[in-house]
């Protein structure tokens, strides 16, 4: 949870913020307007590192859950997710082609990995709160 909201900041708060600053006054500068866009697409696809923290212990934890709440294979979907995130590590050094920010590799392939990862996740919490009793105590 520490490493999720860590990785806000850098990856939601900082893209946020650059593209308000940029869209606040449109009159600015373009050069200006490109560098608060190009930081806050880099600040977003590059700073999710910190969330594979996360993804490993829910890895983790649906590979040893005995309550069955999560396939296994999500976990694995999961780690796919991890890979995502080391495939955007180059975005910083990387001007073009597909290990950019905007690139097939960094920025596509993690968003669909993330789209259907995030789906799943949804689905599957939705799915276990529907099928467990409200007077049930959850195991220990």
């Amino acid at each position: 949870m520490g490493a999720m909201a860590i990785g806000a900041l850098p990856g939601c708060l900082m893209v946020g913020f650059c593209f308000l600053v940029a869209t606040y006054r449109p009159d600015r500068d373009p050069e200006l307007l490109a560098l608060l866009y190009d930081l806050g697409c880099l600040s977003y696809v590059g700073s999710l590192g910190c969330f594979a923290t996360a993804y490993f212990g829910f890895a983790i934890a649906i590979l040893y859950d005995r309550n069955n709440i999560f396939p296994k294979w999500l976990a694995y979907v999961t780690v796919w997710q991890i890979v995502t995130e080391i495939l955007a590590v180059p975005v910083f050094v990387v001007p073009a082609g597909p290990f950019a920010w905007n690139g097939s590799m960094s920025f596509w392939t993690g968003t669909v990995i993330f789209g259907f990862w995030l789906s799943c996740v949804i689905v599957f919490l939705k799915k276990a709160n529907e099928e467990q009793p409200a007077d049930q105590v959850p195991l220990p």
